[in-house]
């Protein structure tokens, strides 16, 4: 199961980036998701202990929650190229928050921390950014629904969350030497906006600017509870019969 994952994690890394290559990777991450979820429980109902990191009950649930995450992403990029409407967008993208966040706390168990220290800081560190920044893109689709709303002040106050966490993921990414060019691109546009939006609110609308937000709605369409396939709980043969 963990070469399963594993596989398939790795065949939706090298998907194109149009939308059948965003669909297959939907697929391939669900399937890896899965795989961690199978694996999960057939250790639930097995009497053995296993003290090694790979047979891990909280490293496992780690590895399901970011391949759902993935998949979650993919979904959001997919639909991102058909020019959907901005509340699905936001939606979706805030649909991977929660599941990156389940994935951060389970990075924080001390025997993951104690056998791969560089490597679970690394991959914490992406799910971290990756929180940030799909919440902004998040705030930044709802802004986009007022503007077209023209709800002048809620658009910028949607802005200015978006932009202080875009701000927050780029100084994050900074502190752990990580490339934050592409969450420089995003700030930068949200940025321009903003200004663009607070000089017209402040000479032509002067809309009251809300210090409190309604939370915005999340949509998990990634899933990974589908059931295992009879081929992989049904032995064709019989390894130790006589």
């Amino acid at each position: 199961l963990w070469n399963i994952a594993a596989l398939e994690s790795f065949q939706a890394s090298q998907m194109g980036k149009d939308k059948d290559g965003r669909k297959a990777a939907v697929k391939h991450y669900q399937n890896a998701s899965a795989a961690m979820k199978y694996l999960l429980e057939a250790l639930e109902g097995h009497s053995e202990k296993f003290d090694t990191i790979d047979m891990n009950k909280t490293f496992i649930k780690f590895w399901e929650k970011v391949m759902l995450a993935q998949a979650q992403i993919a979904v959001y990029d997919m639909v991102s190229t058909d020019n959907q409407k901005s509340s699905l967008l936001s939606y979706l993208a805030m649909g991977a928050v929660p599941v990156l966040n389940d994935a951060l706390i389970h990075a924080k168990d001390p025997m993951i921390i104690s056998n791969l220290p560089r490597h679970i800081e690394e991959w914490a560190s992406e799910c971290k950014s990756q929180s940030m920044l799909l919440t902004a893109r998040a705030e930044f689709h709802q802004a986009t629904m007022h503007r077209q709303a023209k709800e002048w002040g809620l658009e910028l106050a949607r802005l200015l969350q978006a932009e202080t966490f875009l701000q927050k993921c780029m100084d994050f990414l900074k502190s752990t030497n990580r490339n934050f060019t592409k969450v420089e691109e995003v700030l930068r546009l949200v940025h321009d906006r903003k200004t663009k939006v607070k000089q017209e609110n402040d000479t032509l609308y002067q809309e009251d600017v809300p210090d409190e937000l309604a939370a915005i709605e999340s949509k998990l369409m990634a899933k990974n509870d589908m059931p295992m396939p009879g081929s992989m709980t049904k032995p064709k043969i019989l390894l130790f019969s006589k």
